[in-house]
């Protein structure tokens, strides 16, 4: 493969544990920044990477360090194994939350009938289900060509998925605006809009909380007919609804959701009070365990910073690990 470099190892000046080390330190992170090149994709030509300097600690030496970095990063790559353990265990735990909202409801022990949902989902005797077509419009964006002849410092909000912050509600604000010209290509969406990523990392929803465009990778909700647009917000990311998504894209080349798809996408229905009592119920609930997860994901960028820190100090050698080994 072209895109890999085979590193072989030369006897009496380089242990390969050690190298190794250096190769994952930021030694090489700097020096590829430097000398990589390519305008989208960085690329690092071997002429060049044969021309990177390294630290040469005798051989005794490298054996130490690349033995103590064994054992460091073992204990620190553990302790970020616990943590992202934590935080699969959180998210799927949000999942179930919002699932057993949207379908049981916020009372234990009420009565339970056949949804007609596709999975056998059960919901509440008083709560009907609908397809979404009959709940609410859906629109798909749009978008100028080519996009660039239309980008702009002024003009409208253009709104892409990058402009989302994992796992948060709203999209407040945009990087791209685009210019007045392009209206007629797009879509105008408003604050409080509700709006679907149908590409990429489809089935997404989000609560617009300013005006802009969106592109064909969207689609937006409007014209609510007995349908909170908060609790729209939970529905579609339960499992009676991603169920369903992955249903429509199974097999796809490339994975979309398009209009047809969702409107035919059936959601449980309770009453439009107790769905806006369901929606304050779990903004309450995903806050406090997005709280845990945002801590914990701290707690293991931390160990990372650390863990980066170690290798580094270790291959330049700011640690002195001559006797580490007799030390241990």
């Amino acid at each position: 493969n072209s895109g890999i470099f085979v590193v072989k190892q030369t006897k009496g000046v380089f242990e390969q544990n050690y190298l190794y080390w250096v190769l994952v330190s930021n030694q090489l992170k700097e020096f590829v920044g430097f000398n990589s090149t390519g305008s989208t994709i960085a690329h690092l030509y071997q002429n060049v990477f044969e021309n990177m300097p390294l630290t040469v600690p005798s051989l005794t030496e490298q054996q130490a360090i690349a033995s103590y970095l064994d054992h460091k990063v073992g204990q620190i790559d553990a302790s970020v194994s616990a943590i992202n353990t934590q935080i699969d265990d959180l998210k799927a735990y949000r999942q179930s939350i919002i699932s057993e909202a949207v379908t049981k409801g916020l009372k234990p022990d009420v009565k339970m009938k056949d949804s007609g949902i596709e999975g056998g989902w059960s919901i509440p005797v008083h709560w009907s289900s609908n397809r979404l077509k009959f709940l609410a419009d859906i629109v798909r964006g749009g978008s100028p060509r080519p996009i660039e002849e239309y980008i702009a410092d002024e003009g409208y909000n253009w709104i892409k998925i990058g402009d989302t912050i994992k796992g948060y509600k709203y999209i407040e604000s945009t990087k791209e605006k685009i210019k007045p010209s392009g209206l007629n290509a797009t879509r105008e969406v408003h604050v409080n809009d509700l709006i679907l990523s149908n590409s990429m990392s489809f089935g997404q929803p989000y609560i617009l909380k300013i005006d802009g465009c969106i592109h064909d990778g969207w689609l937006a909700f409007t014209n609510y007919k007995g349908l909170d647009k908060e609790y729209l917000y939970y529905v579609l990311q339960a499992g009676v609804c991603s169920c369903q998504f992955e249903h429509y894209v199974a097999g796809g080349v490339v994975q979309n959701l398009n209009i047809e798809k969702v409107a035919t996408t059936r959601i449980p229905l309770p009453p439009l009070t107790e769905q806006q009592s369901i929606a304050t119920y779990l903004d309450k609930k995903t806050a406090q365990i997005d709280s845990s997860i945002d801590s914990l994901e701290v707690q293991r960028d931390d160990l990372n910073a650390l863990k980066q820190s170690i290798i580094s100090e270790a291959v330049t050698g700011k640690i002195d690990l001559r006797d580490w080994k007799q030390k241990n």
